[in-house]
């Protein structure tokens, strides 16, 4: 039986990625085309942003199942535009990583960009953009981390979409009503095939940025992005972040649910 949610907590991260992975199973990618999606919000390392040897660890499963190609791409914070995406990945030791492993890795903006307007993204009333690639590759892999965030208390797999944001619809998001259920609602743009969630350190308080850590050396895999965030959810909680229970609560996670999040 394959299950929803894999918790594997282990301090080698090479293991603890594969474990889980192979408790979920990973996606057909034999002679796909696959874009792995970090967080690489803030030029700060992890937990801030995902952990390099995770995101290092996917590429090498996915090698061993023949993908095609393997791409790394992400859209750094609009708070940070004055060393781009580019310079950021490089900061966290991303950049350097990916291209050890001879993958490509490029920043959202270089790529190009479509408008769209999902069925459902009820409070984004123009619709936004995302990356054109989003709807050219074959699967997609979303590697977030688990931490707290000052602003919506959680950021976990789905608020790892609001780096597919044009610069402008990011900045719009952030100064409107209902930025929760904006950020569920962004979910709704493009398929996720499977999350491998970074928990190897966490901010149980405070967050995106800085704030009180821990090291839980756990991964998080599941194909669904609302079952990884409840269960990561959960595990905050675990580990001591004073959040308010249960996950299903959260607006967030309401929303994504409501609208049919997979």
């Amino acid at each position: 039986m394959i299950e929803a949610v894999a918790i594997v907590e282990n301090s080698d991260i090479k293991r603890a990625v594969r474990e889980a992975v192979r408790k979920i199973g990973l996606p057909r990618v034999k002679n796909k085309r696959v874009l792995i999606k970090p967080n690489c919000n803030s030029p700060d390392k992890f937990p801030a942003t995902t952990n390099p040897e995770v995101v290092v660890q996917i590429i090498k499963l996915l090698k061993e199942a023949k993908a095609k190609e393997i791409i790394v791409g992400d859209k750094s914070s609009i708070e940070h535009w004055l060393l781009g995406t580019k310079r950021i990945m490089s900061l966290i030791g991303l950049w350097e990583a990916v291209q050890r492993e001879k993958v490509k890795i490029f920043s959202f903006d270089d790529e190009g960009w479509i408008r769209v307007k999902p069925k459902g993204a009820s409070h984004w009333r123009w619709g936004f953009k995302i990356p054109k690639i989003l709807k050219e590759v074959d699967v997609i892999i979303s590697a977030p981390v688990i931490h707290t965030h000052r602003l919506t208390g959680i950021s976990l797999s789905l608020k790892n979409s609001v780096g597919v944001l044009s610069a402008w619809d990011r900045r719009t998001m952030h100064f409107t009503r209902h930025l929760q259920e904006k950020i569920a609602e962004i979910n709704l743009a493009y398929e996720v095939d499977l999350v491998v969630m970074d928990g190897t350190k966490a901010f149980i308080s405070g967050g995106p940025h800085q704030g009180e850590m821990v090291e839980p050396k756990t991964i998080v895999v599941s194909k669904s992005r609302v079952q990884a965030d409840i269960a990561a959810y959960k595990l905050l909680v675990d580990w001591g972040a004073d959040l308010p229970l249960p996950p299903e609560s959260h607006p967030q996670i309401a929303q994504a649910m409501k609208i049919g999040v997979k």
